[in-house]
């Protein structure tokens, strides 16, 4: 709805265009009343004119609004004047950067390639010299008694195995029969006649073997 400032009716020309206007696309205001005749307003009150507008449906309001809440965050997506994507723009600049500086890298990657070539021909010289004398003493020195407890460990061992061996030999000549008997002999005396001695010769014998050779004591030998 469109308005027009206050007038009165010695104002002939705002007089004369309301007028000339069709009722059904205006009406007048005066002290808060509505009139739609100009005649009905006493003189020297002031007259506001309002146009009417044509209404619609409605809803337009809200649509403008869900336009609003809908509209994509992602001006990569927009369009210049040109009509290209701005998202492409920018890609163009990017790889125009790139291969613009194609040149200065590939110059600083032979740079580093000539670098390790010249550290290789050097022959690997050390750039560093270790002299912590306190460390070297002590170095040789553990060396050293690593050395000798290596020996010293080999050494008892030596010992060790000598004593088993001479252990194992005196049992072995423990063992041994008596000479002057013979086995033919021993086997002939000790022939069981009944089942029942045989038996007892069986377990006798069987106790024997669990018990194995017998060692010679020190003090018998005394």
């Amino acid at each position: 709805m469109v308005s027009i400032n206050f007038f009165t009716k010695s104002d002939i020309e705002s007089v004369n265009f309301i007028n000339h206007l069709p009722e059904k696309l205006y009406f007048l205001e005066s002290d808060g009343q509505v009139f739609h005749n100009l005649d009905d307003i006493d003189d020297g009150k002031l007259i506001q004119l309002h146009f009417r507008a044509c209404g619609g449906k409605g809803g337009f309001g809200s649509l403008l609004r869900s336009f609003r809440i809908h509209k994509s965050s992602n001006q990569l997506m927009c369009r210049n004047l040109q009509g290209r994507r701005l998202a492409d723009v920018r890609e163009e600049e990017r790889l125009k950067k790139y291969i613009a500086k194609k040149a200065e890298r590939e110059k600083e990657k032979q740079k580093k390639k000539d670098e390790k070539i010249e550290r290789l021909k050097a022959g690997g010289e050390t750039k560093h010299q270790f002299e912590d004398q306190k460390y070297l003493r002590k170095r040789d020195t553990l060396l050293d008694e690593v050395e000798d407890a290596v020996e010293a460990g080999m050494d008892a061992l030596g010992v060790k195995a000598a004593s088993s061996e001479r252990e194992v030999s005196e049992t072995i000549a423990d063992t041994e029969p008596i000479a002057g008997c013979s086995n033919s002999t021993q086997w002939s005396e000790e022939v069981p006649t009944t089942e029942a001695e045989s038996s007892e010769s069986d377990i006798d014998l069987d106790e024997v073997m669990s018990i194995g050779p017998i060692k010679k004591s020190k003090n018998a030998s005394i």
